[in-house]
């Protein structure tokens, strides 16, 4: 679904993506607060559910920041990820209210109507890209300043530019245009295939450990002699505080991999990951 979701992110823009991938995972909830069978719970779960979050979410928002900034990218990657804190640390706690006090089926019918509240109306918002607007990425020079540097002033419609002294060594780095790689010069580079794999082994298990751990957690504590909706409740709530860990971790690991090797800072994370994993 990635490579389809990203193919049509390049053609249509990241608003529209972002609204389709609300609208089909908002109609996945709605169709699952009336699933009545495992069958059709997974058909949804994989169908509706799976196009809509891989549509509209992080394949449309992270190629959308990537396109606006130049300085400060990762920091900016980093907020929009913790977006995801943020939400877990709410939506967590409401969602747990709702399916403890109405039922699962009550909290899945009001998370569809909430995401087309919400999302949909949001990708209105967005913007093609900083160029289709008259601007540049936050972070980039136009080319005659690069090539000579010079004081632009308008006065009778006429513009003129006169030579401006060289940049303070204090003052913010300025970019040079990006020269991109087309999706096949891309996939015929070994760093490509590195960091596919890697993140494709890395997704595996974060997202297995993270689909599992209120049930494990739950396991664990019925094994402690609490009940199932003691352990329920309990879980919940950690899951929401694993949330805003992601809201304030992200900006800060964002910040570092602006300041130093990306590949160091990915390296370090990486094994972190690892060991978390071996602890639990």
């Amino acid at each position: 679904m990635g490579t389809i979701a990203g193919y049509f992110t390049d053609r249509l823009g990241r608003g529209p993506m972002v609204a389709f991938g609300g609208i089909v995972s908002s109609l996945g909830f709605i169709l699952l607060s009336s699933a009545n069978n495992l069958l059709i719970f997974m058909f949804i779960f994989v169908g509706p559910l799976s196009v809509g979050f891989r549509s509209g979410y992080n394949n449309a928002t992270i190629p959308a920041v990537n396109q606006w900034f130049r300085r400060k990218r990762s920091l900016a990657m980093s907020i929009v990820s913790a977006g995801s804190g943020l939400g877990g640390v709410a939506l967590a706690l409401i969602v747990g209210l709702l399916a403890f006090t109405f039922g699962s089926r009550d909290a899945a019918l009001f998370s569809g109507i909430a995401i087309i509240a919400v999302v949909v109306q949001l990708s209105f918002l967005m913007r093609r890209s900083p160029e289709g607007m008259g601007l540049l990425p936050e972070g980039e020079r136009p080319q005659y300043l690069l090539d000579s540097p010079r004081d632009i002033t308008q006065a009778g419609g006429v513009i003129t530019t006169q030579p401006v002294e060289a940049v303070s060594a204090n003052a913010p780095p300025r970019y040079p245009a990006e020269q991109g790689y087309t999706a096949k010069e891309a996939m015929s580079t070994s760093s490509f295939w590195f960091l596919a794999v890697s993140s494709a082994l890395r997704n595996t298990v974060h997202s297995g450990i993270s689909f599992l751990m209120a049930p494990v957690m739950v396991w664990f504590l019925q094994c402690g002699g609490l009940s199932e909706e003691d352990g329920l409740t309990i879980a919940a709530t950690f899951i929401g505080i694993l949330s805003l860990n992601a809201l304030v971790f992200y900006p800060i690991v964002g910040l570092l991999s602006d300041r130093i090797s990306k590949t160091k800072s990915i390296a370090v994370c990486m094994v972190s990951g690892a060991l978390s994993m071996v602890a639990l």
